[in-house]
């Protein structure tokens, strides 16, 4: 698509960003893209559709299984890429890691803990990232 037939505001930037992490998937091995679409599902379903009382040590391990498996996948995913999407992933790691940092850190120093819902204030933190590296990528 040539720039100026490319829409604009909120919903090009999301049918572009749907556009790139569809070509990047389907670069993906299908041993790979089953492990990052299923990983994250699993994750979600078992994170805020089961409760904790309800599984114990085994709900543990599902959880930490199916978030290792997204990982897993989402690694792979990187590396599938083109250059463009692979700048977009270093871009918005290199925004989340220290922001956040900054953002538990400053919980814990103010007697916030919130123990297991740091990895979801992480993942969080890197989807918007994600999201702004990407946006700024994309008018550059």
């Amino acid at each position: 698509m040539r720039e100026d037939e490319r829409p604009v505001g909120a919903t090009g930037l999301l049918a572009d960003l749907a556009a790139e992490a569809s070509r990047s998937t389907k670069a993906m091995p299908v041993v790979a893209r089953v492990s990052y679409v299923a990983g994250l599902v699993a994750f979600v379903v078992l994170e805020f559709a089961v409760p904790g009382s309800l599984g114990g040590p085994a709900l543990a391990v599902a959880r930490v299984a199916a978030l290792s498996a997204f990982v897993a996948g989402a690694v792979v995913n990187a590396r599938c890429s083109d250059d463009f999407f692979r700048r977009v992933y270093v871009n918005s790691c290199a925004i989340a890691l220290p922001s956040s940092a900054i953002v538990l850190y400053a919980l814990t120093s103010f007697g916030v803990h919130v123990g297991r819902a740091t990895v979801g204030i992480v993942i969080v933190i890197w989807f918007v990232s994600f999201v702004v590296a990407f946006a700024a990528l994309r008018r550059a």
